[in-house]
């Protein structure tokens, strides 16, 4: 069974929801999807372009000469409660982070990625 969504507009989803629910097709398994590819419960959990990436789209885009491999479907915006932001700035200096906000993105080739929006590189150096 396939899942997309093709509109990415971004939402919010308040701390105290516990439950999805929508109309048959309005994409809550999707968003379920999204969140367990960006942080998989299982180790090996496959991601691959047959069998994620949705078929029409997938012979237009190789048609367009596109990379798929490298597409990143899986984006995922985390606000940092003030706990956490108090555990990094008690590691890496207090005005490390000019943003709560953290990314992780995900692509077919099994690579992650994550970062942090906003960071002060003359306080923090490396990570």
């Amino acid at each position: 069974m396939q899942n997309s969504s093709l509109d990415s507009t971004p939402f919010q989803i308040e701390p105290t929801v516990t439950t999805l629910v929508g109309k048959n097709e309005s994409g809550k398994t999707a968003i379920l999807h999204a969140l367990y590819r960006a942080n998989p419960a299982r180790a090996g959990a496959v991601f691959s372009v047959q069998q994620q990436y949705p078929a029409w789209l997938e012979k237009q885009h190789r048609r367009e000469g596109k990379t798929l491999e490298k597409a990143r479907p899986v984006r995922v915006v985390f606000e940092l409660a003030p706990k956490d932001l108090s555990v990094i700035e008690s590691r890496y200096g207090h005005g490390t982070l000019t943003s709560r906000q953290v990314t992780v993105e995900r692509d077919y080739a099994e690579r992650h990625g994550s970062r942090i929006r906003r960071m002060s590189e003359t306080r923090c150096g490396t990570f």
